[in-house]
């Protein structure tokens, strides 16, 4: 934030244009939101300080000012009890030494100067202290206006004659202030507004020459390795050029044009130290650049050769990294540079850094967009692709089962039709072997057919083009049917069947698809058959809950580890062991079954031990004529 400390000092006014202040004191304590601390010599006086001179002090975390108005023009700011008027002397026009500061350490003196007249009041001095800070650029600006208002209406400026070219300068240097705060707001407006950083850079050396009242104003871009500071000089010398000026503004076209001039001779290279104090975010300001580099000769011909008389130089960092230096040049005359043209040309470039950094962003999220965007573009062709093959497999797989339906089921269907015909001719006709063979083939073609009808309902499953038929059966039935299937196949392993029916009624009904409830309960007890040795046993339990039946197959069998059973249930995968390769099969029925259930509402469940046997449960929920 700009500082008046150095802007006004001192001046006399007549008392009603200091209460006139005072009022403006108290008009900022009441607009900041915040904590604010409004502290006057009534507010600390008593009795025995009666004769503190006039003060009021507003202190907060986003604006601070002091104004003081001392009776005698040539006593201490604070006190003096013998310099107080007569009360009936006092008027509107009474003169008063008035001193107004907005600087944090200057309004931190004072109340220390006052907690040393009255350490009783210390309780309210020192936290007012705790919160001095800069002020905020928005309201110091505001009241920058406020004040100049009231300064210039004063009677006093035009009817005194002696104080008038006091007052001049104090208003020429407000002024000032306030263009420098316009431009200055201008430029962080821009920088809101716009991403475009040539035309925000463009804009601020045009406007901030013609302020500064310059010669030339310039942008010096560098262009340095990133670890330009671990390098030795040897290794940056190497670098043809550290940057050059990118952005330049001249008050006439007599002033010589710098744009695309680097600094010759690698001058910056030559004096580390130089970038160094930039990088640290120094100003440096050269009112007479003859005096100031006839020990650098290196920059001295450069600042000739460019008809530079003095400069003012504020650097622009970019997160934390020296992108470039803003630079005002004096070409006609060497120039004293004031403390508040310095401040305010670094808080231009801070200010310039902000958007260049806002556009650096923008720029990495705009490539990340597109980026992003053509891994998308890309990512969504390889799933197009992917697609067009899955669609092609998917018709390759239809035509397939529509093939293998016609082409085998055909034929089985005729090879198990003519194998039971021949079976149930008399055994006189028929030899023995002639029987064994006959009953092999009706066997594995059975076993084929079962295959294939597996295969087939995976597939529909797959295109939920298959769906239940939902009846009322009887649980006794369908137990003591499926058992029946499973009959012969247990009897040539040598493994012994059982059937617990845990229904009170032996007409006890539930309503799900027969067929597939079928295949389910088949398929559990061939799996339970297949993997018990022989001697085992196979069990099937029904029983009826409150809202759901449940099926219960437990064999004695060779019990499947744990970490294997979340494979039993995957398409086509057998379990990875010596043991269990010895059996055939294709490692459907566990799949199938698992997806018949789910077809149903229900759920399957798995309980095994190795060397113990398995227990695999079925729940199927009461299906509602809702969900029918």
């Amino acid at each position: 934030m700009l500082k008046l400390t150095q802007l006004i000092r001192q001046t006399t006014l007549p008392l009603a244009t200091f209460e006139s202040l005072r009022q403006l004191w108290y008009q900022i304590s009441q607009a900041i939101s915040e904590e604010c601390f409004f502290i006057t010599e009534t507010t600390l006086s008593s009795t025995t300080e009666s004769s503190l001179n006039y003060f009021t002090v507003v202190i907060s975390e986003k604006f601070s000012a002091l104004l003081i108005g001392n009776w005698d023009l040539d006593s201490d700011r604070t006190s003096d009890a013998k310099i107080h008027p007569p009360p009936d002397s006092i008027t509107s026009e009474t003169l008063l030494r008035v001193e107004i500061s907005f600087a944090p350490d200057a309004i931190a003196s004072f109340l220390n100067d006052l907690a040393g007249m009255m350490p009783h009041n210390a309780i309210l001095i020192e936290p007012a202290k705790s919160r001095l800070q800069p002020n905020d650029a928005g309201l110091q600006s505001q009241f920058t206006v406020a004040l100049i208002e009231i300064l210039t209406k004063s009677s006093h400026l035009t009817s005194f004659s002696p104080d008038l070219a006091v007052c001049r300068p104090i208003e020429a240097a407000l002024q000032q202030q306030i263009e420098q705060e316009s431009l200055l707001n201008q430029v962080i407006s821009q920088i809101r507004r716009s991403l475009e950083v040539p035309v925000i850079l463009e804009t601020a050396v045009q406007q901030v020459r013609q302020l500064l009242q310059t010669d030339r104003l310039v942008i010096f871009e560098f262009d340095l390795p990133e670890n330009y500071q671990e390098l030795s000089l040897k290794d940056l010398e190497r670098n043809c050029q550290v940057g050059k000026v990118t952005y330049e503004a001249r008050s006439t076209e007599n002033i010589t044009s710098v744009v695309s001039c680097g600094e010759p001779d690698r001058c910056f290279i030559r004096a580390p130290h130089v970038l160094a104090k930039y990088h640290r975010g120094v100003t440096q300001a050269v009112s007479n650049v003859e005096t100031v580099y006839a020990l650098t000769p290196c920059f001295l011909d450069w600042m000739r050769q460019i008809q530079v008389k003095a400069k003012l130089v504020a650097p622009i960092i970019v997160e934390e990294k020296l992108w470039g230096l803003l630079i005002a040049h004096q070409c006609d005359r060497p120039r004293e540079w004031k403390l508040s043209e310095q401040q305010f040309l670094l808080l231009i470039a801070e200010h310039l850094a902000v958007a260049i950094q806002q556009a650096q962003l923008y720029t990495q999220v705009q490539q990340q967009a597109q980026t992003l965007e053509q891994r998308v573009i890309e990512r969504t062709q390889e799933l197009q692709d992917a697609l067009v093959v899955a669609e092609a497999a998917s018709r390759a797989k239809g035509q397939f089962l529509a093939t293998m339906s016609h082409e085998l089921k055909t034929p089985l269907t005729s090879i198990i039709g003519l194998s039971d015909t021949l079976l149930r001719w008399s055994s006189d006709e028929l030899k023995e072997k002639q029987q064994l063979y006959l009953q092999i083939i009706r066997d594995r073609g059975q076993h084929l057919q079962e295959i294939i009808d597996d295969i087939l309902d995976l597939s529909d499953l797959e295109t939920k083009e298959l769906t239940l038929n939902i009846s009322e059966i009887s649980l006794q039935q369908i137990a003591k049917q499926s058992l029946k299937m499973v009959e012969r196949n247990a009897t040539n392993n040598g493994v012994e069947l059982a059937l617990e029916l845990r229904i009170s009624r032996k007409n006890a009904t539930f309503k799900a698809d027969y067929r597939r409830l079928t295949r389910i309960l088949v398929n559990l007890l061939s799996n339970g058959i297949k993997f018990t040795p022989k001697g085992g046993k196979v069990t099937l339990r029904i029983w009826l809950e409150t809202d759901k039946s449940v099926f219960q197959v437990e064999d004695t069998g060779i019990g499947i580890p744990e970490s294997q059973q979340h494979l039993l249930f995957q398409k086509f995968q057998q379990l990875d062991s010596a043991y269990t390769r010895q059996y055939q099969g294709m490692g459907m029925g566990l799949a199938l079954t698992k997806q018949l259930v789910e077809l149903h509402q229900g759920k399957i469940d798995l309980r095994s031990t190795v060397g113990v046997g398995s227990i695999f449960t079925v729940s199927l929920p009461r299906l509602t004529n809702h969900q029918l």
